[in-house]
């Protein structure tokens, strides 16, 4: 069975997250606390909760996306996972039925906003369909998971960023942050994350490859002497940047920049 699902989208997905006994798997790009909250309250103690949505740096200085609702999951012992290049909202539940909707985990998606999407109840293949894409991208390298710690350094990152001048653009379908001061970005990093965060910001073009970075690793290794692994270090450090919604994974071993120096930017 096919339905249409029209605004408000509430009246549908609450009664499917009321009713969903052991499983469900929420996935959309950006997500609210009152949503969250709302999900939390309503959903049985027995029904296990992944939420797949997008870190991005300047979603969460806009408060288009709240760091407040991933928070609240990790608390409830959620898993919450991050997948840049989202912009799909996939509502599947106990495997038996799926919602796929324009409507996003917040207030005005499923409350106000004129959403249009279908419920797919009773219908084997497309569930199948459904699951196998939620596995692919389980398994693909361009997800990361959040934790505690992540959330903290985004937290920090952000109150330092709101202290100087910034504008946000949307540059290729990104929101991008474009920053005057560069080192509100890395107050909180690492040696090695801002080892790696330079080599990005001097990169000439906002996409970039992995190779980009490789050229200067005799520059980094100088730094690291007692490192004899550069390279999966490297690969680590940008999985650790796209945590923090700094970097974005495109594909595999390609990257775009999810923020701009601009020294000239007032």
């Amino acid at each position: 069975m096919i339905e249409l699902v029209k605004t408000p989208t509430s009246n549908i997905f609450f009664n499917l997250v009321s009713n969903c006994n052991n499983e469900m798997i929420l996935c959309a790009p950006y997500i609210k606390s009152e949503t969250v909250n709302e999900i939390l309250n309503k959903k049985k103690s027995s029904s296990k909760l992944t939420v797949i949505t997008s870190s991005n740096i300047s979603n969460f200085i806009q408060r288009s996306s709240d760091l407040s609702a991933i928070r609240k999951l990790l608390d409830n012992k959620v898993t919450v996972l991050n997948y840049q290049d989202l912009h799909a909202k996939i509502y599947l539940f106990d495997k038996l039925k799926a919602l796929i909707t324009s409507a996003n985990l917040t207030y005005y998606g499923m409350y106000h906003n004129y959403e249009y999407g279908v419920l797919i109840d009773n219908n084997d293949e497309i569930m199948d369909q459904i699951e196998t894409d939620f596995l692919e991208m389980f398994e693909s390298k361009l997800y990361g998971e959040f934790d505690d710690a992540k959330l903290d350094d985004i937290e920090k990152t952000i109150s330092n960023v709101e202290s100087t001048k910034y504008v946000i653009k949307e540059i290729n379908g990104d929101n991008t942050l474009v920053i005057e001061d560069v080192g509100a970005l890395l107050d909180n990093m690492s040696s090695w994350q801002k080892d790696v965060f330079y080599i990005i910001d001097k990169l000439p073009n906002n996409d970039f490859v992995l190779k980009d970075v490789y050229k200067y690793k005799d520059e980094v290794a100088l730094k690291h002497p007692n490192n004899h692994n550069i390279e999966p270090k490297i690969r680590q450090i940008l999985q650790q940047l796209r945590d923090l919604g700094l970097v974005k994974f495109t594909k595999s071993g390609q990257y775009k920049k999810l923020f701009i120096h601009n020294g000239e930017l007032v």
